[in-house]
């Protein structure tokens, strides 16, 4: 089988364009069309002998010289230091993934909130214009993960949702790096994905009222951090 042919069969759902380097590395770059910040990285059992790049199309008209540099820049970025992790396992990769279908989510926040680790999924369209409240509407849903009492700091990174959802229902450890990126390791395969964190943040802030034990939900227009 052809490289090219290997590659979008592979790996033709998770971008558009696809580096391939000589130790069988390949760099996939999310679809541009639809502004994915998504990089991965894997590895794919191919005999190559030189720096190429493909797009769905086939091989792109570039010299070795300027795949390299493209390699490299890619390489620098995603060896950016290391700020926190954590274990992300399969469940609640699949719960992430039915909540944004189910809700129809533009985004996702993980955040550290009373030595809990915690999701909370939304829809950031609801909000850019007006705020909008309909009947029996969830535009808040937050999910204790699991509990953790060993962060030295804080976690608080937004993704996209549609993004996410390139994530197989598999283990990861995740990694939050200093320059913004938040690098899935896939634990049952050789594949990391990058994703960029969206800086923005859900427009809810809720609270205990003391005196009356209700719960009070304040929505807000959308903070960009």
């Amino acid at each position: 089988m052809k490289i090219h042919s290997k590659l979008i069969e592979k790996y033709g759902n998770y971008g558009d364009s696809f580096l391939v380097t000589p130790n069988s590395t390949v760099i996939i770059f999310g679809k541009s069309e639809k502004h994915e910040d998504l990089v991965i990285r894997t590895n794919l059992n191919i005999s190559q002998q030189s720096y190429q790049l493909f797009n769905l199309d086939g091989l792109v008209n570039v010299t070795e010289t300027e795949v390299m540099n493209l390699y490299n820049k890619v390489i620098t970025k995603i060896k950016s230091t290391l700020s926190e992790s954590f274990h992300l396992d399969k469940k609640y990769v699949e719960a992430i993934g039915d909540t944004i279908n189910t809700t129809d989510s533009t985004h996702i926040r993980f955040f550290t909130e009373d030595s809990n680790l915690k999701v909370s999924v939304f829809n950031y369209r609801q909000f850019i214009s007006r705020i909008s409240i309909r009947e029996n509407s969830v535009p808040f849903i937050s999910e204790s993960i699991i509990k953790n009492s060993y962060f030295s700091g804080e976690i608080n990174f937004t993704l996209d949702a549609r993004t996410f959802l390139k994530l197989s229902d598999n283990n990861y450890d995740v990694e939050v790096l200093e320059n913004g990126l938040v690098n899935f390791i896939n634990l049952d395969s050789e594949i990391e994905f990058f994703l960029r964190e969206q800086e923005i943040q859900e427009p809810i802030t809720k609270f205990i009222n003391e005196k009356s034990g209700l719960r009070t939900v304040f929505l807000f227009q959308p903070t960009i951090t």
